[in-house]
């Protein structure tokens, strides 16, 4: 029996996917605490507030003044709804138009290759562009911010802009008109809503990760492979009782992954992902967001793949 090649394929996308996610997530959040530590004053004493329709107190055209130090105005809604609690449109990091209902980016500052990809924009590491490229930009620039294309004078914040919300304002977890979130309430009394909008999965990628789950699949692997391939030293029993042991640990990740991926779908109003306009300078395949989980009340800073389709919450000066 010879190995299908498609089945190995779905592999890489599906493990490139968990990885990609959760690229770095704990030491990067470990090290953001460490630089930025008054930001964590929020989520010490934030609570959960019991499900209510709480009103939005605007400001002029929808946007809400927080009195935040640097006098920016939040948008009320993100970027592309109408009402506080809609989810509004994707944005892969980057990208000024929205994404298609597939969740699949379009190539954007990436050079792909059979083996590799490579950065052609944003990128401070020559070994992450292409052809050794690299530039000294760090934040986003008018002509690729989606806030700025769609909204006159409105910009996507900056990690630093979220940051500053943060520290200035009250955190909670609740709902509005039925949709879970999470909501930001200044000294002033006036607040922003943000819902649990997830993000699109490709249902490519999601089949594969499910089809990985599946114990018929794993096992088809295991023959695949011990048919296919002598290893000097080992019988085909060992070599097979070794895949065997690979493929188990291989299934029960996808599954996890398959859990990941249903919950961070839109359609499970469980998870939050909203761009910041900052480059993640560690590694610039990534960018800064502000995440949160409405399930396991965690809410924090995190870099993620500039691919993934996020919200925006726009931000903009106060006009005097």
């Amino acid at each position: 029996m010879k190995i299908g090649w498609g089945i190995v394929g779905g592999i890489v996308l599906v493990v490139g996917y968990f990885l990609y996610k959760r690229h770095k997530s704990h030491k990067e959040f470990e090290k953001f605490a460490r630089e930025n530590p008054n930001w964590q004053r929020d989520l010490e004493n934030m609570t959960q507030c019991a499900p209510e329709d709480m009103p939005v107190d605007l400001s002029g055209n929808g946007w809400v003044d927080l009195g935040l130090p640097s006098g920016l105005l939040w948008d009320s809604c993100n970027l592309g709804a109408s009402a506080p609690e809609e989810n509004g449109c994707y944005y892969a990091w980057g990208d000024p138009q929205p994404m298609d209902e597939t969740g699949i980016a379009d190539d954007r500052f990436f050079a792909s290759s059979v083996s590799e990809v490579k950065l052609t924009k944003y990128c401070n590491k020559s070994e992450k562009g292409l052809d050794g490229f690299s530039d000294k930009l760090e934040v986003l620039e008018p002509c690729d911010d989606a806030a700025t294309a769609d909204l006159a004078g409105a910009r996507i914040p900056t990690i630093d802009n979220w940051i500053e919300l943060i520290s200035n304002t009250t955190g909670e977890f609740t709902t509005l008109g039925g949709v879970r979130g999470y909501r930001f309430t200044a000294a002033n009394g006036n607040s922003i809503f943000l819902p649990a909008a997830g993000h699109p999965v490709p249902d490519s990628v999601y089949e594969h990760a499910r089809r990985m789950s599946e114990e018929n699949v794993s096992q088809n692997m295991i023959d695949g492979f011990a048919a296919g391939i002598k290893s000097a030293g080992l019988t085909e029993g060992q070599f097979k009782e070794g895949m065997e042991q690979i493929m188990e640990n291989m299934r029960k990740t996808s599954e996890d992954i398959v859990k990941d991926m249903e919950k961070s779908m839109p359609s499970s109003c469980s998870m939050g992902f909203y761009w910041s306009s900052t480059l993640f300078m560690d590694d610039p395949m990534n960018a800064w967001s502000f995440t949160f989980d409405t399930e396991e009340l965690t809410a924090k800073p995190a870099g993620y793949g500039r691919a993934f389709g996020f919200s925006i919450r726009a931000v903009r000066p106060v006009q005097r």
